[in-house]
């Protein structure tokens, strides 16, 4: 038992185990953002062999990733000469283009399903706490509406405190964590599951008022629609799922109405066809 426990304490510590906390420094800040980022820069260096061999399956994209870092460089270094900060910070985004490969290298031997869990995890979690916070006007952690710089209180931000961007997370993360969910078959129901995944999971973005994430889901499912044969089906369903829960949450709620709609009245009433005034 003990050889047992010491080996599975040695696999905590696999440097391909920081997928685990890279995923979670989305929800912890940008401080950890960028000490994720860094510490895959570390493991780029220190794994080169491994993570080479993925690079030379990807050349064109690594490649092209490569050109628009030194063009943004070489750009930075011409209009701020003198200054050195904004010079380091575009040196220091070589992160990003060598990110998507040390991502690819830790998904080859961290255990998937442990991972697919954990994401689900972190995804429920800032669901529900969206839904607790839209009802009570303030989150599990004490993040109240009201502070957050929104008169209104049409944003509802959950852990993520005064960076509203829960809506865009769940857009990004919360379809991949659910269809990924899928394939490991772990209900028994697994459509009822599913549709209700999927409701509770658009609900909470819609009421996050986050119009951005919404522009990314409508771009997930239109571009599947269009060129997913396998998943076309699924994701038309999920388009009309998503019309009618966006319709009925929209129409029942006044600040959402009036994030959604209201703003764009001005505009809407608008008669372009008019000569202009000059008065």
């Amino acid at each position: 038992m003990k050889i047992l426990s010491s080996l599975n304490l040695k696999n905590c510590f696999k440097d391909y185990n920081l997928i685990y906390f890279i995923l979670l420094s989305f929800c912890l800040g940008s401080f950890f953002i960028n000490l994720s980022l860094t510490l895959c820069l570390l493991i780029f260096f220190i794994r080169f062999k491994i993570v080479k061999i993925y690079i030379n399956q990807f050349k064109f994209l690594f490649y092209l990733l490569i050109s628009f870092w030194v063009i943004f460089v070489v750009s930075t270094v011409i209009n701020s000469p003198n200054d050195f900060k904004i010079i380091f910070k575009s040196f220091a985004h070589i992160r990003f283009m060598i990110l998507p490969f040390v991502i690819i290298y830790m998904m080859q031997y961290v255990n998937k399903k442990k991972l697919i869990i954990f994401l689900n995890l972190i995804v429920i979690f800032l669901i529900l706490d969206i839904f607790f916070q839209f009802y009570y006007k303030f989150d599990i952690f004490g993040y109240k509406l009201s502070d957050l710089g929104n008169p209104r209180m049409d944003r509802i931000s959950g852990f993520f405190g005064t960076e509203l961007v829960a809506g865009t997370f769940l857009s990004l993360f919360g379809f991949l964590a659910l269809f990924l969910l899928k394939e490991f078959k772990l209900f028994k129901n697994e459509v009822t599951a599913f549709t209700i995944y999927l409701l509770t999971l658009i609900s909470a973005i819609i009421i996050t008022g986050d119009r951005v994430g919404i522009l990314f889901i409508l771009g997930i499912i239109i571009f599947n629609i269009i060129f997913n044969n396998y998943f076309r089906k699924y994701f038309t369903a999920i388009f009309l799922i998503f019309g009618l829960v966006s319709f009925f949450l929209i129409k029942n709620v006044e600040t959402l109405f009036e994030r959604y709609f209201k703003k764009f009245d001005p505009i809407l009433k608008t008669n372009f066809f008019n000569n202009p005034s000059y008065d």
